[in-house]
């Protein structure tokens, strides 16, 4: 007996934008941003079990789940800012996500011979179909504050609940061999989550800052719930240190990044209940020089 499964998840999202921002008073600014979201995400999850019994009967079951697709959309943040008993002090407003269009294609394979009287036979591709990303409404808080040669910073945000939609809607497909109707569009669903961060520098003498951060990135899976969008549900913890080296009009950055979590995989992926981890170490390098006066 054998029994595998495969999951490959590739997401990429770019933002560019504009700010516009003004004083109000000494200590209290405004403004809002305008960005341009460009997302594309591609999905494969398939799961393979053949197995031979006492009388050489064979079963195999094959099921896959792949999916594409490339979205735009508008989004408006809006932030203010003030100075408090030494604190400095902002707060951002991010509204949903404003769509601009999209498109993706959905694949779906569902084959089971050998485990029921009536095999499932179920193979089919979507493409050039319509897609909508949706991005919750956020709200973030955030400060720092200086102690002699060190400071602190703290932020957190709360993400709102998105309700169970369609990112790919595709035409509802009959299996072969039976009267089971599959759909295959691509779902979507989030429950509201908080993520916060705390970060503290010090500065050690003119040439030498040091750095370090802890910060959460939680699911915000849905229990109970398992839209096919998601294959894990990974809770991340991230935690950074590094430093700043000053010689004469160079900067010097060197850090590293350590990011660890654990998820369940969805059911309807996995052959059994079982756990998958993420690991993830990312150094840091960087350096800045001037070109000259302009």
């Amino acid at each position: 007996m054998t029994d595998s499964v495969r999951l490959d998840d590739r997401l990429t999202e770019y933002w560019g934008g504009i700010t516009w921002a003004r004083p109000i008073g000494d200590r209290f600014g405004i403004g809002i941003s305008t960005f341009v979201a460009s997302r594309n995400h591609r999905g494969f999850a398939q799961r393979n079990f053949t197995a031979v019994g006492e009388n050489d009967d064979v079963a195999v079951v094959l099921k896959t789940n792949d999916y594409k697709y490339s979205h735009w959309r508008i989004v408006w943040k809006l932030g203010a800012g003030t100075r408090l008993q030494g604190w400095d002090l902002g707060t951002t407003l991010t509204l949903p996500g404003v769509s601009l269009g999209g498109s993706g294609r959905v694949a779906v394979d569902d084959i089971s011979l050998g485990v029921s009287e009536t095999p499932t036979v179920l193979s089919l591709v979507q493409q050039d179909l319509e897609a909508n990303y949706e991005s919750p409404l956020s709200v973030a808080a955030g400060g720092s504050r200086t102690f002699g040669e060190s400071r602190v910073h703290l932020t957190v945000e709360w993400f709102a609940p998105l309700d169970l939609y369609n990112i790919i809607e595709a035409q509802p497909v009959q299996v072969a061999t039976g009267d089971i109707v599959v759909d295959p569009s691509l779902r979507e669903q989030a429950g509201g989550v908080v993520n916060a961060a705390v970060g503290f520098e010090h500065r050690f003498n003119a040439e030498v800052t040091g750095y370090t951060s802890l910060s959460t990135d939680q699911s915000s899976a849905v229990e109970g719930s398992f839209p096919n969008a998601d294959f894990t549900q990974w809770n991340i913890l991230h935690l950074a240190s590094g430093a700043t080296f000053s010689t004469g009009s160079t900067d010097f950055t060197l850090g590293l990044v350590a990011a660890f979590g654990t998820s369940q995989v969805v059911p309807q992926i996995s052959a059994q209940d079982f756990n998958s981890g993420y690991r993830q170490l990312t150094l840091i390098l960087g350096c800045s020089f001037p070109f000259g006066s302009l």
